[in-house]
């Protein structure tokens, strides 16, 4: 691969050297790159001492590489440029041009692309020669490539693979491939998927009704194809393989929308990534269908139809508070009411409730939201989870002044989460005076009837057939008890 280099290192040196930019120039072009984060050559054409075109062939020159003043489409490899859409290409800002003895060509603008030049090399699994060419005409060119292939969909999409270059189909088998796994997971009933890359395999499981199960195990799966492909999805970094990441994104299953929430977590072995399905079909819920005690149903109904207070949800992850949440909100959206949701992430969008999503690395914390939100008049408030002083203080601020407040927190039981409120700073008279009551929740195992949980054909060898609500609601000073556990 041609050697990648800091350009803004040795350019401010070389122009000045050739006398083409004044001396009297350079700290304050350096004094504004340090300010801005920006390099020398984005500061020099920032600062019009300098055209793209003119700064490009100078670079060419100085770094020794070919330079395009003028990209055709004709002249990127369209192969190559099919593999990914057109976004790809634009927010990477480089393009494909041609395939020499084993070494693809990517033109690249500036700022000069080394990351993304190293992203495409990854995942094409080529060695990569760097072009300059100007940023505008390169997207131009993306652009009119782009637009050609979607006029040549209709007439290509029944063509024979023939002529399509083996990197092509590989990447077309592994798409693929990842999409079959998505669908076999929900039709499963899972809401996770786990893959985990062991020495010579790659080992896929589903969890379903709690259970991890094993779904496939192969030496023919590229784990690290795999793994791209499902970065490449979530708007992850596919060149990170040292520390964890985070992404998502939707896919399109049986005529509905899937959220994935994925996880990579560097292992010993290589890799694994956790896939969290997020299916609206098990998320959007009649109240009739939540599976609680005829009683506990009733009296949560009247709770939520309190005009303010507090209900909180607790239990651990995988429990189904948020399907208990939503549920709630959806009974009460019925257009005489501002709903508003503060949440870390949003699990699934809901018509005509304004829901907000919490974004700590940009200062958008949780006490910050709710204080905005209390301006825009909710008659309901759902907080995510309440986490810290602030979030619990305004959340109970907010039942007192007529908000009814639905939230959740994590506790070992119901009866803690009152204590849990008064060591995170709470006031024992405040928490006692908005807290409408608790619901403590987990789900439980069903036993499959044909084995009587030791496993059968009927029940995938699991013992189980689906989990059921095991809750518990409690109400302070309240003299009963509503529990259903076993």
């Amino acid at each position: 691969m041609t050697q990648m280099m800091d350009i803004s290192a040795d350019l401010l040196d070389a122009l000045l050297a050739e006398k083409i930019i004044p001396g009297t120039a350079r700290d304050a072009l350096l004094s504004q790159a340090e300010e801005t984060g920006l390099g020398i050559d984005q500061v020099i054409m920032a600062r019009g001492l300098m055209e793209e075109a003119e700064l490009i062939s100078f670079v060419g020159n100085t770094m020794g590489l070919p330079v395009i003043q003028q990209l055709a489409p004709t002249e990127i490899d369209q192969g190559l440029f099919a593999q990914f859409d057109q976004d790809f290409w634009e927010q990477r800002g480089v393009a494909p041009l041609r395939i020499d003895d084993g070494a693809a060509c990517l033109a690249t603008g500036l700022p000069y692309a080394d990351d993304a030049i190293r992203e495409v090399s990854f995942l094409i699994r080529q060695e990569c020669e760097v072009a300059l060419c100007p940023s505008q005409t390169l997207r131009q060119a993306i652009q009119r490539m782009a637009s050609d292939n979607r006029s040549d969909d209709t007439a290509t999409s029944n063509a024979p693979l023939n002529g399509a270059t083996t990197v092509e189909v590989e990447e077309s088998s592994v798409g693929r491939g990842v999409e079959l796994l998505v669908a076999d997971a929900v039709s499963a009933g899972a809401s996770d998927i786990h893959l985990d890359a062991l020495e010579s395999r790659l080992q896929v499981r589903f969890r379903v009704n709690g259970v991890l199960r094993r779904h496939a195990e192969s030496s023919q799966l590229d784990a690290q194809a795999v793994f791209a492909r499902l970065k490449l999805m979530g708007g992850m970094s596919v060149t990170e393989r040292r520390l964890p990441q985070d992404g998502s994104c939707s896919v399109n299953i049986g005529g509905r929308s899937i959220e994935l929430r994925l996880s990579s977590l560097p292992t010993q072995s290589g890799e694994s990534i956790v896939c969290r399905l997020l299916d609206p079909k098990t998320t959007r819920r009649a109240w009739s269908e939540l599976g609680f005690d005829p009683v506990v149903s009733d009296k949560l109904l009247s709770l939520i139809a309190q005009p303010y207070g507090m209900l909180i949800i607790s239990g651990p992850t995988g429990s189904g508070k948020t399907t208990t949440l939503y549920t709630a909100l959806q009974h009460l959206n019925d257009g005489s009411r501002k709903i508003i949701t503060v949440e870390d992430p949003v699990e699934q969008n809901l018509s005509g409730i304004e829901q907000v999503q919490v974004n700590a690395a940009l200062g958008l914390t949780f006490g910050r939201v709710l204080r905005t939100t209390l301006r825009h008049d909710p008659d309901v408030l759902m907080i995510g989870e309440i986490r810290d002083e602030e979030t619990a203080e305004i959340a109970c601020r907010a039942a007192l002044i007529g908000r009814l407040v639905l939230a959740t927190v994590h506790a070992s039981t119901a009866r803690l989460v009152r204590e849990r409120f008064i060591n995170l700073g709470v006031a024992e008279y405040l928490i006692d005076e908005v807290l409408l009551g608790v619901l403590s929740q987990r789900l439980e195992a069903i036993s499959c009837s044909a084995c009587g949980g030791q496993g059968c054909a009927s029940c995938d060898h699991t013992g189980r057939v689906g989990r059921t609500p095991d809750v518990e609601l409690w109400q302070p000073g309240a003299v009963q008890k509503w529990d259903t556990s076993a």
